[in-house]
């Protein structure tokens, strides 16, 4: 099985982000093997944090309610750009961890015309709940108080915890998706935290 199908959004999510092009994994980027934690970059403001960027696989998942092969749809390529310490697993200090999530994460897709068309008329079909406004106070405290600004795995940090609460709120509808909007914010599988634990009584108080 190829190293981009049928991986996790994360380690500590229980949803597939999609099963992805069937395609050998690219070769990994230049190992650092003492590499230090990567630097922040500037806080987003609150309106970027609620804007929703659904890539094409994670728009086919949300219509579809599963991850699909796309084997044949896409053209995979590994992208010369790629930095792992610009990513939330620029923390590994394994050469061998650090060869391997590069090889997971090193790829750009290239979707066909046709796929591309019908995955975008799928996506148009669903009506996905919006559980909370672009000017939520929510959105403010996680800009304000927590650090997005890590990229992660699979676009930015937001992209994937938006596409957890968009697939939650559409699948799930008998559950908060706001429970998938948070769920990486105490930390993700590489000790990376947004937010502090003495963080949480604000996040917890109702809105001013």
């Amino acid at each position: 099985e190829s190293a981009l199908a049928g991986r996790r959004c994360c380690a500590c999510c229980l949803l597939p982000a999609t099963t992805m092009c069937q395609s050998e994994a690219p070769d990994a980027a230049p190992v650092k093997p003492d590499a230090a934690p990567p630097a922040s970059k500037p806080k987003p403001q609150a309106e970027e944090l609620a804007a929703i960027r659904h890539s094409p696989q994670r728009k086919r998942a949300i219509a579809l309610g599963r991850p699909s092969d796309a084997a044949g749809e896409c053209d995979v390529v590994a992208d010369p750009r790629f930095d792992i310490d610009k990513t939330i697993f620029g923390t590994l200090t394994s050469p061998v961890k650090r060869w391997v999530q590069s090889a997971k994460l090193n790829h750009v897709e290239t979707w066909h015309a046709e796929p591309l068309a019908s995955i975008e008329s799928a996506f148009a079909a669903v009506s996905v709940p919006r559980s909370v406004s672009d000017d939520a106070p929510l959105f403010r405290f996680m800009a304000e108080e927590c650090d997005f600004s890590l990229e992660h795995a699979d676009g930015s940090f937001m992209d994937h915890l938006h596409f957890c609460a968009d697939y939650s709120a559409l699948h799930f509808s008998d559950h908060s998706p706001r429970v998938l909007l948070l769920h990486s914010i105490l930390g993700v599988g590489t000790n990376c935290f947004p937010m502090g634990a003495e963080k949480l009584p604000a996040l917890r108080s109702p809105a001013p």
